[in-house]
């Protein structure tokens, strides 16, 4: 539970401090978009300026996690559209390129291939790398209520969701091989 009154008022030392345990969450998401290092870099700095400006609206009603999230992938969805409106004027660029492997598909037939390939990439993760995505990223939930419903710590719910985007990542890209 936050400081939602301290958060609110933008006080930086627990505006740092909710970045240090909060963090993970912001990253998660631009694990997902981001096209190389750097890039996730900008969109987990973009989100938290974000987070700064928009933490006038954090109601406190719900989990402060999840507010985060939403955050972090309306910054990212935002960024993903930047890109392919620049491409689209560049003509030079397929928006494919640019964006992460099979975000936004434009076409019903793009849509289901991609639930196909996402359902296939996700049964080839171990059970509770499986388990820790479909609670925390499809279902919103939170950390802390992901380790009670596993019976696990919340560091290993975030072990498992870091590890498991990435083996997804590369699942979806048609890397298998690089798998360890």
């Amino acid at each position: 539970m936050i400081d939602a009154d301290r958060f609110r008022n933008g006080d930086p030392a627990y505006f740092r401090e909710l970045l240090r345990c909060h963090g993970w969450v912001v990253l998660a998401v631009v694990e997902t978009f981001g096209k190389d290092s750097d890039h996730m870099d900008d969109l987990f700095q973009e989100t938290w300026i974000r987070v700064y400006e928009k933490r006038k609206t954090f109601r406190g009603q719900g989990s402060f996690e999840a507010w985060l999230g939403r955050v972090a992938r309306s910054v990212c969805i935002s960024d993903f559209r930047a890109r392919r409106r620049a491409a689209a004027g560049r003509r030079t660029t397929s928006p494919v390129d640019l964006a992460a492997p099979g975000t936004d598909p434009s076409s019903a037939a793009e849509k289901k291939d991609l639930r196909r390939k996402l359902q296939v990439a996700l049964g080839q993760l171990s059970d509770r790398e499986h388990e820790v995505i479909s609670l925390r990223i499809l279902e919103e939930v939170s950390s802390d209520e992901v380790a009670n419903r596993l019976g696990i710590s919340p560091a290993t719910v975030r072990s498992n969701l870091r590890h498991g985007i990435q083996r997804l990542r590369k699942l979806m890209e048609g890397r298998e091989n690089e798998l360890s």
